[in-house]
């Protein structure tokens, strides 16, 4: 049984059934219409695409003061989203470079470390070459990087409306990212081994989406906010009880989607049988994986790891 879902996020079930035409079929479909549905939501949610943003007009309407701080809270915001969608991004990023999962790795591993070159015959297939949306995933990590950064200098002139842009570019890239992928739902001659990792995604998708709507909803009520009690050169703009509760909320739920994501990651199962000291994990010896995600040590494993999978390497 695969299960798949977060907080108000897409749950997914497929009970394993011996393999059949008729059966893989039917999972097929059943997925294909989950993702149609999901990219026609966000289309219809995104008709305009000037909706999210029309609040960021407010800006020069303000004190100084306050859109020195409107700045600071919107790239505390900001950043919250953009730590678990990169992590996502990364994990899409392996998926397609290593489409096999810790198959492909462990094959990888033996072929780095040994020196006899019969032992580096392999059998991979025409997948693990590579996959051409992994440059529109690269170019997506570019982007949500940038971001990043641009989010570290919230004094910068015109900051909001910088930011703002990039956000509608890595929206609009993920939308047309899901909607190329989604063709491995639809057309039944495509690999199956893709049409894996688009339905094990699919919780991702759906999360990233939400994240992005919830954001714009508290933007441009943070927005509305600043420019109505915003004025007073000396005095902090006004933020309601009920606004702060959902900023607070957002942010604490960025951090289970991101802590969500590694306890499903492939880097979490290495992690834990390099702690273990073989290939096999002996659950009875090691900490509970909601604790180990977060230690310091794990995260350290994280980032080498994408070091050394060149996942962090990649460029256009």
């Amino acid at each position: 049984m695969v299960t798949g879902g977060f907080d108000g996020g897409l749950d997914i079930m497929v009970i394993n059934t011996p393999a059949s035409t008729s059966s893989t079929e039917h999972i097929t479909v059943m997925i294909g219409s989950v993702t149609s549905e999901l990219l026609a939501n966000h289309r219809t949610g995104n008709e305009d695409p000037t909706q999210n943003y029309n609040m960021v007009q407010c800006v020069g309407h303000i004190s100084t003061l306050n859109q020195t701080l409107l700045n600071k809270i919107t790239a505390e915001i900001v950043q919250s989203m953009l730590k678990p969608t990169l992590e996502f991004d990364e994990i899409l990023m392996e998926s397609f470079m290593y489409p096999r999962g810790m198959e492909s790795l462990l094959h990888k591993y033996r072929f780095e470390n040994t020196d006899d070159m019969k032992e580096r015959d392999c059998d991979f297939d025409i997948q693990d070459i590579g996959h051409a949306q992994i440059l529109e995933i690269v170019h997506l990590r570019r982007i949500i990087l940038d971001t990043q950064s641009k989010c570290k200098r919230p004094d910068q002139p015109d900051f909001i409306q910088h930011v703002q842009q990039s956000l509608h570019s890595v929206e609009s890239l993920m939308y047309d990212l899901l909607k190329r992928l989604s063709v491995y739902m639809e057309v039944p001659s495509c690999s199956r081994l893709y049409n894996g990792i688009l339905s094990k995604q699919l919780p991702n998708f759906k999360e990233f989406f939400l994240r992005f709507k919830t954001f714009h909803t508290i933007t441009n009520s943070l927005f509305e906010t600043a420019m109505k009690t915003g004025q007073n050169p000396s005095k902090y703009f006004n933020v309601e009880i009920t606004l702060s509760d959902t900023i607070t909320k957002f942010m604490n739920s960025n951090e289970k989607w991101m802590h969500q994501m590694l306890l499903e990651s492939s880097s979490l199962q290495e992690f834990r049988m390099t702690l273990s000291g073989n290939d096999k994990i002996d659950e009875s010896t090691l900490q509970p994986s909601s604790k180990v995600t977060r230690s310091s040590s794990f995260k350290k494993f994280n980032q080498e790891r994408k070091n050394r999978l060149r996942i962090s390497h990649r460029s256009l």
